[in-house]
This record gives C-alpha cells, structure tokens and sequence, in this order.
C-alpha cells in the first residue's frame, strides 16, 4: 500500500477552501465551471506539474473529462495513486452528493459522516479534514 500523502490532501483543502460555494458541485464534473473534490485537484498548477489532469473521454454519447494520472488511472483510482490513497478511502473522499439518475429525480450518495444540510463545498471540506486526521493519527504529521 502506498504512502498517503497528506501534504498534497492538506494542499487540497486549502484550496478547496478559497473556492466559491457555487464553484463546488459534488454530484459531477462541469468542466471549467463547477468541480468535484478531485476535479479542484486537477486545476492546481503544482498537481498539474506531478502528473494530475483531466483527460477527454467519450462513452459513444457525450464527452467527459475524468481525472488521469500515471499511464492508465482515470477517476477514483487516479486520485487514489495521486494522494496515495485506499480505494475505500479515494470513494469517501471523492464520491459524490448526490447522482442524478434521470432529469427531476437525484439518488442520494451521502456518506454516513457527512453532515446533514451543508452545501457541497462543506461536505468536501468535512470529508477532507476527516479524512485528514484520521491519517495523521495513523501515519504521523505531514
């Protein structure tokens, strides 16, 4: 298993934190306008440099652009290898709000953590800092 690297998780969440409520949209990716966690992570010059990006995919219907890292990872398992994260934990800290499963109806994906009521940017900040210390608990300060 590799090395959770809690200094790029704390990088992160600090810049998470400047965002703009209404830039923070856990439920899917809106290229250039709104991002998910891993999305913000994308768009960090210094991540960019070590190799995060996102890429453009098609499934036959529309074009998406998951993150990539490394020769093959796309989406959760990039942002795992990236952060040196468990799959388990790249699914708490990545996975979304909510999914809409057909227009008008949303499936909610909450974590049992998550607090009830906050907006999306507070969820991923909740779920960054969780994840956070239960890290530096385990593997030390970063």
């Amino acid at each position: 298993m590799a090395t959770p690297d809690i200094a790029r998780l704390k990088t992160l969440r600090a810049f998470l934190a400047t965002r703009p409520e209404a830039e923070t949209n856990l439920a899917r990716w809106h290229c250039g306008t709104q991002f998910c966690t891993l999305g913000w992570a994308t768009q960090l010059p210094e991540f960019q440099q070590a190799g995060l990006s996102l890429v453009e995919e098609t499934d036959g219907y529309e074009h998406y652009y998951p993150p990539h890292f490394g020769h093959s990872d796309l989406g959760f398992s990039a942002g795992a290898t990236f952060f040196g994260l468990t799959r388990d934990q790249a699914d708490y800290l990545f996975a979304p709000v909510r999914i809409k499963a057909e227009p008008g109806f949303e499936i909610g994906v909450m974590q049992p953590s998550d607090p009830m009521g906050l907006s999306d940017k507070a969820v991923a900040l909740h779920r960054l800092d969780t994840l956070i210390s239960e890290l530096e608990a385990t593997h030390g300060q970063a």
